[in-house]
């Protein structure tokens, strides 16, 4: 292919060669974490399209957004042995990209709500999330999910769950859901109980929420990282906050755009995020409902809102930290 049919693809022969460039995932969602052609395979389904996916670019709401979780993706996952397929299938799709290190956040509660049986299923996915990548080169750590839908005390019995049928390998707990459902405070009891488990903390927060939300996640609950926590922009006590304790957000371009958290790529705060001092990593979010993949996550950045080479680096750098830290 010549360089100017490159160029009409979107290449820069500026931009760094991400292709050699080891990837790291720490946003990463089990019941989306796949592409639409590994999962329609699984599924059994046609289209070179995933059919939520109608190329605006964007879900008029969160609901919307929710609706092929609800629909296609629940009945999938409902089938016998499918969540142990997925699992296999989602580690060895990361290793194909260059990904070496991945945090999954796993929703038990829907497990059990799709017909399985916890104590059988939960075990063995995480078994085969960490037997797969070990042989894959992928280092995976796993996040039990939490909701705000759910009463405090109710989380709490589910970490506990939790702890008693994966053990060692639940690295920590990440409260889920959209934020405007409950307040992020309202989880400490939670949150407490996963502390005393020896557990990492994690929150979503500050997306669809305020910066307010971030403030509780990390002063309230204790969340040494934060999911999304791109409204940290407008408060800028958070930021310098955020920089001093080292507490990096992981990031989802794809998904902040397509949700209309951020008006464009172009317009993304990441990079006021960067400027401010703040770890900052990009990750996916929901692969299989948003369409994307961390490679092109990085891609896009460079593309749409012309991050250079420096900027790119400074992000695999905090990855590749976090990743050798294991949090």
């Amino acid at each position: 292919m010549g360089m100017a049919a490159l160029r009409r693809q979107g290449y820069n022969p500026g931009m760094l060669d991400l292709s050699v460039e080891p990837l790291a995932e720490f946003h990463l969602h089990f019941e989306a974490a796949l592409p639409w052609e590994v999962f329609r395979g699984l599924a059994g389904l046609e289209g070179e399209q995933a059919p939520w996916l109608d190329g605006s670019g964007r879900f008029a709401t969160f609901d919307d957004f929710a609706k092929p979780f609800r629909g296609c993706i629940a009945e999938t996952l409902r089938q016998p042995g499918m969540y142990e397929r997925w699992a296999e299938a989602s580690v060895r799709w990361l290793a194909g990209l260059g990904v070496r290190h991945a945090e999954i956040g796993v929703t038990a509660y829907l497990m059990e709500r799709l017909g399985h049986r916890l104590e059988e299923t939960l075990p063995s996915v995480c078994r085969i999330l960490q037997e797969t990548g070990a042989a894959a080169g992928v280092r995976v750590r796993i996040f039990a999910a939490i909701s705000r839908r759910e009463e405090p005390e109710e989380n709490a019995r589910q970490v506990g769950r939790w702890v008693g049928l994966v053990g060692p390998r639940l690295a920590g707990v990440d409260l889920h859901s959209y934020e405007l459902e409950g307040p992020t405070a309202r989880q400490k009891p939670a949150f407490e109980a996963a502390r005393k488990a020896g557990l990492e903390l994690r929150a979503h927060a500050g997306e669809h929420g305020t910066a307010r939300d971030v403030w509780e996640a990390i002063d309230v609950l204790g969340a040494t990282s934060i999911n999304h926590g791109v409204r940290a922009v407008d408060d800028p006590a958070l930021l310098r906050a955020l920089a001093a304790r080292n507490i990096p957000l992981h990031v989802c371009p794809t998904s902040n755009v397509m949700l209309g958290v951020a008006p464009s790529y172009a317009e993304h705060p990441l990079r006021t995020l960067l400027d401010a001092g703040v770890p900052v990593t990009v990750n996916t979010d929901d692969p299989l409902v948003l369409g994307t993949d961390v490679r092109s996550e990085y891609g896009r950045l460079q593309r749409e809102m012309g991050l250079g080479d420096d900027e790119v680096r400074r992000l695999l750098q905090t990855c590749a930290r976090l990743a050798a830290g294991g949090g």
